[in-house]
């Protein structure tokens, strides 16, 4: 019998996805799962490996039983997922400690030491990648310093996606852009000179060689068949890390496409024939068909939403529900009412523990207001927040100057209709957003249908599948103010660089004072 269809699954930060979709990569069901983040101490994020794949497995289980239909007929798997953080195996390939997480803040005086002796400049020479607190370089280097112990039971490192390529198939296997930020790009291969200068060589050994993100990882297990409910025999593809997945479910493979993600990241890509290395900011890995990414990521995106129903959303969580509207949709009615630029209120989306990464590294940067006013109600605030957060987006794809051909727009944020416009009439350029949900999945989709040679790339699978959307279009009026608006957001930057670092100041003093008044009464 003809297989009928491909599984993507995509492990993310605070849920895991699995997306059936037919051979042209249209989706048939999604299942969600929601997976827990850890915080043991502040600017730590970790999670449990094993829950993560207890998780994959529920949601796999649950979607073939929702959809009624016969694993005998699945293609294959492919699988994506959060990247960079790291995971430790010991020598049984069982967890050795939890897993730590990209967002993870924990590293940040090996940042701020390395950005210092240039051993950043030097590493982003070698990988085009300029470290930030949650790679797992920095990360790994915490880990040989303040977890000796830990380090001693590790004999493997992986990556996030590769911990549930090893549960699907029995295998060890890292794809190239899982392996980006240790990489020399131009060699394929980790670089020994990273090693070196992060202060980790003694561990280089326990790291696989990675390889294409279209080679067969393996087969599912007959454990994991139990598991998942999939057929045992069932081809893994190894896949792409989520952000070169993202970039692939929208149909950004060609040089001058942009994807932006709007999720709990805020990842901005642009697709490249060659690497560029500059500016030094952001990172560079590879890409499907040959090309390269270069991702200029701000910190965080929609968790500055979250945020704002966490604080101010009381009051719009009530109104909605008495308007018989989910909130979301309650929400859209109320910004369209709030002229561009919020009536000069200014954001800056900076509420990330690890302060800011792209287009500038500030581990002391965090977000404010400005220009509030007796006028200003919570939706001119929650307006500034989806223009802080697009203006965000522009810094960062400003720092490279790209030739821009088409932007694609995906994540959560990408559902509002309002945020999509007001990303266009920033950028100043038609924003696509693609149809169906899950872009992260159905980049994996579209990658094991290319390694099981239903299509000869990946160019060619993007233009046999049904991706019509959504097309929002600028308008040069709100462009033309927003272009002003973003003036006056870049300014305000420069103007509170040091009063970030002296606010970090002096929390540390009061929480040192604090501490010490605690023990005096003991």
């Amino acid at each position: 019998m003809a297989k009928r269809y491909v599984l993507g699954i995509d492990t993310g930060t605070s849920a895991v996805k699995a997306v059936l979709a037919d051979l042209r990569g249209v989706e048939v069901c999604v299942r969600t799962e929601t997976t827990p983040v850890e915080s043991p101490h502040e600017g730590w994020s970790e999670f449990d490996l094993q829950t993560d794949w207890l998780r994959v497995a529920d949601a796999v289980r649950h979607l073939l039983s929702d959809t009624g239909i016969d694993p005998e007929d699945i293609l294959a798997v492919g699988v994506t997922g959060k990247g960079w953080g790291c995971c430790y195996l010991d020598h049984e390939l069982n967890p050795a400690r939890k897993g730590i997480l990209w967002n993870d803040a924990r590293s940040a005086p090996y940042i701020s030491e390395w950005a210092r002796s240039g051993v950043l400049s030097e590493g982003c020479r070698i990988s085009g990648n300029y470290f930030y607190t949650g790679d797992c370089g920095p990360v790994t280097r915490w880990l040989v310093d303040h977890e000796p112990e830990t380090v001693q039971r590790v004999a493997t490192v992986l990556f996030p996606p590769a911990w549930i390529v090893f549960r699907l198939s029995g295998k060890v296997k890292l794809a190239y852009g899982d392996a980006s930020s240790l990489f020399d790009i131009r060699r394929r291969v980790f670089s020994d000179r990273l090693f070196e200068i992060l202060g980790i060589s003694s561990v280089r050994d326990r790291f696989p060689q990675p390889t294409e993100c279209t080679e067969l990882a393996g087969e599912v297990t007959h454990e994991a068949a139990q598991a998942t409910g999939l057929k045992a025999g069932t081809p893994v593809v190894l896949g792409e890390v989520d952000v070169s997945a993202c970039a692939t479910g929208v149909g950004a493979v060609q040089a001058g496409d942009v994807c932006i993600i709007l999720g709990t990241a805020h990842i901005v890509s642009i697709c490249l024939d060659e690497p560029i290395f500059e500016p030094e900011v952001g990172l560079e890995m590879t890409h499907v068909d040959g090309k390269f990414l270069k991702l200029v990521p701000p910190a965080i995106a929609t968790p500055n939403l979250d945020w704002y129903l966490e604080t101010m959303g009381h009051a719009d969580r009530a109104q909605a529900a008495a308007a018989q509207q989910d909130v979301f949709q309650y929400l859209e009615g109320q910004l369209a009412e709030i002229p561009p630029g919020a009536e000069g209120v200014v954001y800056h989306p900076y509420l990330s523990p690890m302060g800011e990464r792209c287009p500038f590294t500030k581990l002391t940067a965090k977000g404010n207001f400005f220009g509030l006013g007796l006028q200003h109600s919570r939706h001119h605030l929650l307006k500034a927040i989806y223009e802080g957060v697009a203006f965000s987006a522009l810094d960062s794809l400003t720092a490279c100057q790209p030739r821009l051909t088409r932007v694609m727009l995906s994540g959560g944020g990408a559902r509002s209709g309002v945020w999509a416009q007001v990303e266009a009439d920033v950028l100043g350029t038609p924003v696509q957003v693609p149809a169906g949900t899950e872009f992260g999945a159905r980049g994996a989709i579209f990658t094991a249908l290319v390694a099981m040679g239903v299509y000869p790339d990946h160019r060619t699978a993007l233009g046999a599948a049904d991706s019509h959307g959504r097309t929002f279009n600028p308008d040069s009026a709100r462009h033309a103010l927003y272009q002003e608006y973003f003036g006056l957001y870049r300014q305000i930057t420069r103007h509170l660089w040091d009063d970030w670092d002296l606010r970090a100041e002096i929390l540390e003093r009061a929480r040192g004072d604090a501490a010490r008044a605690r023990e005096s009464k003991t």
